[in-house]
């Protein structure tokens, strides 16, 4: 397969090139429409107050190493108040895989939207550099505090974590 891959904790993650045709063009497809009232929908599950300030959609491919099977998805961040505390300190970024639906619309794939609770409390950016996922925030929403950070995204069981400051298998 041409363009970038990156082996994350057993998944293959293709970013590159020749996976672009595997999925439709978010904004084109209207699919980035769409996504703020589907993860809207999914994160009344987890909490209150939801806002999806960076309306981006990033396309990615997952591959199963078992099978070789790729998984077509766009990623989203979105924020959430956790457990309805209705205080900043509660209020996290989550990663969600999102997938085309055969009815025009999008869903949600669990199996691909935990965020680790390591991350930081903030992701302002999703991106692609070389061949690693990565993102960019701050450990805290405390503008007197804004501690930027930065890392690799890896894949583990279906949860998102930095592939540097986290062990595999924790």
């Amino acid at each position: 397969m041409k363009g970038l891959a990156a082996v994350c904790a057993g998944l293959a993650l293709s970013t590159g090139a020749a996976w672009a045709g595997a999925l439709p063009d978010p904004q084109a497809s209207g699919a980035a429409a769409k996504a703020p009232a589907v993860l809207e929908h999914y994160a009344g599950a987890l909490g209150c107050s939801f806002s999806m300030p960076v309306k981006t959609l990033l396309p990615f491919t997952v591959v199963e190493p078992a099978t070789l099977e790729e998984h077509p998805l766009y990623l989203a961040l979105f924020q959430v108040d956790e457990g309805c505390v209705g205080d900043a300190s509660a209020v996290r970024t989550h990663i969600a895989a999102l997938q085309p639906a055969r009815n025009g619309g999008l869903y949600v794939v669990p199996g691909y939207s935990q965020t680790s609770p390591y991350l930081p409390q903030r992701i302002d950016r999703l991106f692609v550099e070389g061949e690693a996922l990565r993102y960019t925030g701050q450990a805290s929403l405390d503008p007197a505090s804004p501690e930027p950070q930065a890392g690799q995204l890896s894949q583990e069981g279906g949860r998102w974590i930095d592939a540097n400051l986290e062990p595999l298998g924790d």
